[in-house]
């Protein structure tokens, strides 16, 4: 009897400790496959956390060199780093500055130089170009001999191709996709179009019997817009129209619009923002006006991204320069009075940056100021690569930090 009892109490023990290391090992395996899920999850929503968590490291690791002030502004110190900062420029030479990337470039008169946002030369290549001519897009380099026959497309590691042409190269643009479009000179007609697709090869050519003064890409680089120049009753008017690389008929044309185009972009809509000398305005996807804007003072410069515009304007008389802001077609332009001159601006999704003779500010586009930093007035322009801002002189270039938004 009492073999039996003991019997069944060791059966019951060995029972119990099988079932204790089940559980464990049921929860070891339930903790390790909530771990996987966890990893999983991270990495297919990585596009979505890594910006921000960078966004707040640099916060973090900048945040000694910026402080938000009583109105709200974030005032950033200026501090130029150090290291392999300042790059030095030859004052015997001219220079083109562009990013490409997360790389800085410079096309002097002899090469074409690759840097890293640290200042460190990752390459350098010579080219025999005269008139040398640099443009920018994504990762992609546009190099153009204006009033040569040569261009070719650069990377950040190398040559992607060269190309010769039998006319002269008036001007060229690059698309985010890496289409190239050129327009030269014609024994036939006023001017030739030809476009190029991201590997050199020419897929198609159109001669204009007016004067082409501008071109962009579509959305998707099948197609491109095109603004010709004309003159109406002792009037310069602009003209645009889409052709679709497929076919050679123009797919719309607008009016004509009373200005010299000196500018033309894509809207997020696939629509056209015209940037004229004299007045800017809104086209839909088909051609059709939308909305405009006439200036009151001289243009300096415009830029246009997402629906955005920002323009700089000066007025000789009264003495004075402003910025003006379009946030989208549906808003009127705000206009800001600056004090100082106003050398440089860039405009960006949210944001519009303008420099000044001792300051870079930062606003929306409903006119507030949200970030500055104070510069030296030996700069006279600047390239923004996100919280860096490379400030461009005659003989240097350098590099401070710059965080636009809390």
């Amino acid at each position: 009897m009492s073999d039996d009892i003991y019997n069944k109490r060791a059966r019951k023990k060995k029972r119990k400790k099988a079932e204790g290391k089940g559980s464990v090992r049921n929860k070891v395996i339930f903790v390790l496959a909530a771990v996987i899920v966890i990893v999983l999850g991270l990495f297919i929503t990585r596009n979505k956390w890594i910006p921000e968590l960078e966004k707040l490291n640099i916060y973090i690791g900048n945040s000694k060199n910026a402080e938000v002030d009583e109105n709200g502004i974030l005032n950033n110190n200026g501090q130029l780093a150090e290291g392999n900062f300042p790059i030095a420029l030859s004052d015997s030479s001219e220079y083109q500055t562009g990013m490409i990337g997360d790389r800085l470039v410079i096309l002097s008169d002899a090469d074409f130089s690759v840097y890293s946002t640290d200042g460190e030369k990752l390459a350098s290549r010579s080219h025999d170009y005269s008139n040398v001519i640099l443009k920018t897009a994504a990762n992609r380099a546009l190099i153009y001999e204006s009033s040569g026959n040569k261009f070719r497309v650069e990377t950040s590691r190398k040559t992607l191709f060269e190309k010769t042409l039998d006319d002269k190269i008036i001007f060229a643009r690059i698309s985010n996709e890496g289409y190239i479009a050129v327009v030269s000179t014609s024994d036939t007609y006023s001017c030739m179009l030809t476009v190029f697709d991201m590997n050199g090869n020419a897929i198609y050519y159109r001669g204009s019997v007016d004067r082409i003064i501008e071109v962009c890409f579509n959305n998707e680089s099948t197609g491109c817009r095109i603004t010709v120049m004309d003159a109406n009753i002792g009037q310069i008017v602009s003209r645009a129209y889409q052709v679709n690389f497929t076919s050679e008929d123009e797919k719309w044309t607008t009016n004509e619009f009373e200005t010299l185009c000196v500018d033309l972009y894509t809207t997020s809509t696939d629509g056209l923002f015209i940037l004229g000398d004299t007045k800017c305005a809104y086209y839909d996807k088909n051609g059709t006006f939308l909305k405009g804007y006439s200036y009151k003072n001289t243009l300096i410069s415009g830029g246009f991204m997402n629906d955005h515009a920002a323009m700089i304007f000066k007025n000789d008389k009264r003495r004075k320069t402003s910025l003006v802001l379009v946030n989208g077609m549906e808003s009127a332009p705000i206009e800001k009075i600056i004090e100082g001159n106003l050398k440089y601006l860039v405009a960006e999704s949210e944001l519009a940056y303008v420099m000044t003779d001792n300051e870079i500010i930062a606003y929306d586009y409903d006119g507030n100021v949200v970030s500055k930093a104070s510069i030296s007035d030996i700069y006279h322009s600047f390239l923004k690569s996100g919280n860096t801002i490379f400030l461009i002189g005659n003989t240097r270039i350098d590099k401070i930090n710059f965080i636009s938004t809390q």
